[in-house]
């Protein structure tokens, strides 16, 4: 069964501000979906979604870009 994370549990997961991943998700950056219908519905992302922004950020900073 797949492990899905809130946005707090992501950010915490990632060092970053829970803003920042709502920002990535509503430009697409990260995969995410609503847990249930409107609005206000929590979002939920894969943990997958960890090691493939780990991954991009590694080709990323072997490219030499930051």
């Amino acid at each position: 069964m797949d492990e899905f994370l809130t946005i707090q549990e992501f950010a915490k997961k990632m060092k970053v501000h829970p803003d920042t991943i709502r920002k990535s998700i509503m430009c697409g950056y990260i995969n995410a979906f609503r847990a249930g219908s409107g609005k206000r519905a929590p979002w939920r992302i894969p943990a997958t979604e960890i090691e493939r922004l780990q991954v991009m950020r590694f080709e990323r900073i072997n490219k030499g870009e930051k």
